[in-house]
């Protein structure tokens, strides 16, 4: 059956006119996707996808639809999931005989086959079934092909997916789960001086008035006379690779003698650029007149002035050899200047340029090689050789120039100018090029600036070879090659691997290049090493200079470059970061490592204590009673908040929430709040956004409201910024008991409220957590209409929120039921209801969502006794498994709390009626199918009661639950205990007793980024009445008996976890760079 692409349109028929350009690309977070259009066949379709492209429609629009093994659908869709209103649809041209291929792009529609609009689809595999069959079949029209990019199209098939809410669309399936973007698509123009393209003139692209911003027009090689101007455009003209010099070489703009060849002169900057030309033959070779450009790999020679000319201009010029021009190599131009070769030019080699100059060969100019006259400017120069110039090396007449790392020798009139200042760092010596340029009369003949090396110089055979210069090695340059036949000296044309003869080597170097074009270099080794190797800026980055590059950049050039020459004093790798499992600290996992492992195998014990209390922190407030915490929550840089009851001076119970460090469990601040009636305020949770601030919720008196629901929220210094309450609409009891926010500013609390027939319902609210304003009131009435009581809410990573309780049934009693609202509107989704065999008391508790967007419940449900039942629901609120257990005792079981690991195994905790009838810790492992792993059961030293509220799993395999523990005294006692994940096993227990020797009650817990856990809670002070009481344990403080070598996981032993770990990481190196990984 053949899937449907659908699209949501608003029906019309205006088909736009557009130019019959046939190459666009598709940039996105994951690389660029080069397309061919084919208007030819579908005229209609590209001229609407153009429209589009034109009118900027898709930038930071997103591939909202991924199914691997199908197609990726994108064109329709913001980051946020808003669906973009298109333009009007248009006819399908289908049945072009074009077939939906892999690589095919194609239109999506709806079930109307003249639908499409701007959605489109890339098939990622053969998709013949999309085919034209007949007029009752008309599949989907095809329009184009990808020509470059398949790969990001795989990587993007590859994302992993699932449910999500549009706010103005509703559910969507199959979509991403983190967004993939497209950033623009910009249309790639062709021009081609005599073979088929859009244009065959250079300036005739530029000036078309569907060339637009952010196009591309690529140039095909061919000599190109004219002389061009931008006019404003923010466009990149460019060669068909700019990093190829044999095209950059063969790919002219030839001004014929007349006029500038390329002007910039209308206020372009960095989003107009110019690469990979030779740019010849004009006045001056490019004119920037208040206009900051790229110009990048271009060779700029042979015009009657400057190479490059500037005024109040700031263009970036970079990979660019200048060379042979009548004028200086670049004048006044402030923008960053690097990695350029500036040689033989009858005037200055750069002059009045007042920004960075950085890694340049600046040689044999006819006057000075940098000059700067101008006060009000200030240069760099850094990793330069400036050598054999006729006039300074350097100089200065006013303004300031500041001289990093550069080798400046040679020069005629000196080095420079002025004195040097005497922490100067650069060198004076003789660069050893692989070969010098050189003037032949009046003309200027072109080196090679490669540095030599006794390790390695990247020899590109074009320097020799091509003795003509035009991009080719053929019989041209055989014919000159044998006009040096056996001559000697130095710079030799010729005389190819630079022995100063010309002989059979170098007829062997020219053959193997014959009729081929040139830069296939190799690397050779010289018997001598450049003294500018490894001598420039050692704060610079190396870049792309292979290995080995002694850690510190070469000057010139090719300094930061693949063909940089290499270093002869070697290289040490150093580690960029620790890799868990490299046990003799190489920065990488080899069987060096395992040896290690091997030797210790099974080695290792515990010390006393293994799971150790860090600090406890008590609060006690300032009416000396009862002070009760109920949440916990920890920030970004693990700061953790407290919140809960406690008695204020005159006698109400008040909001108290507490900031402690998390290093010491020192006292941040403490914030109170006291609501309008100066009664009862009851905090019941805790949130934290990424910033730091802090919401909490309750339940708070008001006057003649009765309850309240009340969301404070507070900076990170403890200041209150807004309260907002919210009273039902008859002025009943309105109980908040969960809260959480979002990514996007959105802050959801959850509870119940009465209605007017005094029975509570389910209310959900939003507020903006900019200001606290009420964005949306969600209620739930079940459908028995009697109690509904929300105990818990989760968000998901599309934004969607989830409610969980327990609701009266009709004739069922309480069930489970779980509620997903939309995030923009508060819109009921779905509901999903649960009644357990016993057709009795079904209540819900906690909910947990993982990393696929599957929502897990729990709590206890009737059956001959209560027993825990958990659910897992799909993000459409399908049921896809429950799981019931029923403890030993037969008897009452409660499950209160639920968590996901990493690997979506499902932990459930409470407590269950033991054989002899006292409650027990119960907890529970599932699979992510449902299947029961293991039970471990605790029963503390009182024999008695023993009481669960909450657990979690964190990264290192362990499981951790807390609550409330009869100790041999009688009283509660906090428990926390922690188990193996894999099989249940009790690793440890702490329990807590506090200073007034009562009751303890745990109620809540947290983890930190480091795997610390801390448990809140209340009990009895010594003359306090119960206080809060926050504890901090470490894991694996102390924990070890001895170091073992080979305890990769820290729990001190040494055993198939820690091997696990190791083959996780096996072969990676984080050594820097690479290439000393395996050495």
């Amino acid at each position: 059956m053949k899937k449907l692409i659908f699209v949501f349109v608003c029906l019309s028929l205006v088909i736009p006119c557009q130019a019959e350009t046939t190459r666009v690309v598709l940039q996105t977070n994951f690389g660029d996707i080069a397309i061919e259009l084919f208007p030819a066949d579908s005229p209609i379709t590209v001229a609407n996808f153009l429209e589009y492209v034109n009118s900027d429609f898709y930038d930071e629009l997103i591939f909202h639809r991924v199914i691997e093994g199908f197609m990726i659908q994108g064109g329709g869709f913001d980051v946020d999931l808003y669906y973009q209103t298109p333009g009007d649809p248009i006819i399908n041209e289908s049945n072009n005989g074009l077939s939906n291929l892999r690589g095919t792009i194609a239109m999506a529609r709806t079930a109307e086959p003249n639908s499409a609009t701007s959605q489109f689809f890339i098939n990622h595999v053969d998709n013949n079934n999309l085919d034209y069959n007949s007029p009752n079949d008309v599949g989907y029209c095809v329009f184009g092909q990808v020509t470059s990019g398949m790969n990001v199209v795989d990587a993007i098939a590859q994302v992993p997916t699932g449910d999500a809410t549009s706010p103005n669309m509703g559910l969507m399936h199959d979509v991403p789960l983190s967004p993939v973007i497209i950033y623009n698509v910009v249309k790639t123009i062709t021009v081609d001086d005599d073979g088929p393209s859009d244009f065959n003139s250079i300036q005739e692209a530029i000036d078309d008035p569907n060339t637009l911003d952010g196009d591309t027009i690529e140039v095909h090689p061919g000599i190109y006379y004219e002389h061009i101007n931008f006019h404003g455009k923010a466009i990149t003209v460019t060669c068909l690779d700019p990093n190829d010099e044999n095209t950059v070489r063969t790919t002219i703009i030839d001004a014929g003698g007349a006029d500038h060849v390329v002007r910039f002169q209308n206020g372009e900057d960095n989003s107009s650029a110019l690469k990979g030309f030779t740019v010849r033959n004009g006045e001056k070779g490019i004119y920037c007149s208040q206009a900051d450009p790229v110009i990048y790999g271009c060779i700029i020679k042979d015009n009657a002035d400057d190479g490059v000319w500037g005024y109040l201009a700031t263009p970036s010029i970079t990979h660019c050899q200048i060379n042979a021009n009548l004028g200086s190599g670049i004048y006044d131009c402030d923008g960053v200047i690097s990695n350029c070769i500036v040689t033989g030019n009858s005037e200055k080699g750069i002059a009045q340029c007042g920004g960075e100059v950085s890694n340049c060969t600046i040689g044999w100019n006819k006057s000075d090689g940098f000059y700067l006259d101008d006060v009000s400017a200030s240069a760099t120069l850094s990793g330069c050789i400036v050598v054999n110039n006729d006039g300074y090396g350097v100089k200065l007449l006013s303004g300031d120039v500041i001289l990093l790392y550069n080798d400046i020798w040679g020069n005629s009139n000196s080095s420079y100018n002025v004195a040097i200042p005497s922490d100067a760092n650069d060198i004076h010596s003789n660069p050893c090029f692989a070969i010098d340029g050189y003037w032949n009369g009046g003309d200027w003949v072109e080196g090679d600036y490669h540095l030599k090396s006794e390790i390695g110089r990247w020899y590109p055979y074009f320097c020799g070879s091509d003795l003509n210069d035009d991009g080719t090695v053929d019989l041209l340059d055989f014919s000159e090659f044998a006009g040096w036949w056996m001559a000697t000296g130095d710079n030799i044309p010729a005389d190819l691997n630079g022995d100063c003869i010309v002989d059979i080597l170098d007829l062997g170097i020219f053959a193997d290049n014959f009729l081929s074009p040139e830069f296939t270099g190799i690397w050779v080794q010289d018997d001598v090493t450049s003294p500018c190797i490894d001598a420039a800026d050692p704060c610079v980055p190396t870049g792309d200079e292979p290995y080995p590059n002694g850690n510190i950049v070469n000057q010139g050039a090719y300094g930061t470059t693949a063909e940089a020459s290499k270093s002869p004093s070697g290289q040490t790798g150093y580690c960029t970061q620790d890799i868990a499992g490299d046990l003799n600290e190489d920065c990488k996992i080899d069987f060096n490592d395992f040896a290690i492992m091997a030797s210790s195998w099974l080695e290792g014990e515990f010390a006393e204590p293994n799971f150790a209390e860090e600090w406890v922190a008590r609060y006690n407030g300032p009416g000396d009673d009862s002070d009760r915490a109920y949440a916990i929550v920890i920030d970004n840089a693990d700061n953790v908040y407290v919140t809960g009851y406690s008695v204020g001076n005159v006698g109400g119970d008040d909001y108290s929430t507490i900031k402690y460090d998390p290093t010491d469990g020192n006292e941040l601040w403490v914030v109170r709040y006291d609501g309008p009636l100066g009664s009862t305020d009851h905090a019941q949770a805790v949130a934290v956004d990424s910033s730091g601030n802090v919401y909490v919720t309750g339940n708070s008196a008001g006057a003649g409201t009765y309850f309240d629901y009340a969301t404070v929220k507070y900076d990170p210094n403890g200041s209150e910024l807004w309260v907002a309450r919210y009273n039902g609409p008859d002025n009943q009891s309105d109980t908040a008991m969960a809260i959480a926010v979002d990514s996007s500013g959105g802050v959801y609390v959850t509870g119940c409220s009465k209605n007017a027939d005094k029975i509570y319902d389910y209310v959900t609210i939003k507020y903006d957590a900019a200001n606290g304003n009420e964005l949306w009131v969600a209620r739930y009435n079940g459908p028995g209409n009697g109690h509904d009581i929300a105990k818990a809410v989760a968000i998901d990573s599309f934004g969607g929120v989830y409610v969980t309780g327990y609701s009266k049934g009709s004739g069922t009693g309480d069930d489970y039921a779980t509620i997903k609202y939309d995030p923009a509107n508060g819109n009921e989704l779905w509901v999903a209801r649960y009644n357990g065999p016993g057709n009795g008391s079904d209540k819900a508790y906690a909910i947990a969502i993982d990393g696929s967007g599957n929502i897990y419940v729990t709590g206890s449900s009737a059956n001959s006794s209560d027993d825990y039942a958990t659910i897992k629901y799909n993000a459409d609120g399908n049921e896809l498994w429950v799981a019931r257990y029923d403890g030993p005792g037969n008897g009452a079981d409660y499950a209160h709390a639920i968590a996901i690991d990493n690997s979506n195994n499902v932990y459930v905790t409470g407590y269950c009626q033991a054989v002899g009838g006292d409650d027990d810790y119960a907890t529970i492992k599932y699979d992510p199918n449902g299947n029961e792993l293991w039970a471990s059961a605790y029963n503390g030293p009182g024999e008695d009661s023993d009481q669960a509220y909450a657990v979690i799993a964190d990264s290192f395999g362990n499981v951790y639950v807390t609550g409330s523990s009869k100790g041999i005294g009688g009283n509660y006692d906090y428990a926390t205990i922690k188990y193996d994940a894999d099989d249940g096993n009790e690793i440890d227990a702490a329990r807590y007793n506090g200073p007034g020797d009562g009751s303890d009650n745990a109620c809540a817990m947290a983890i930190d980024s480091a795997s610390d856990i801390y448990v809140t809670g209340y009990g009895i002070g010594s003359g306090t009445g119960s206080d809060y009481t926050t504890i901090k344990y470490s894991p694996f403080a102390s924990g070890c008996a001895y170091e073992v070598i080979g305890d990769i996981n820290g729990d001190c032993k040494v055993d198939f976890k820690d091997l696990v770990v190791m083959t996780e990481h096996w072969l990676e190196c984080n050594l820097d760079p690479p290439e000393t990984c395996w050495d």
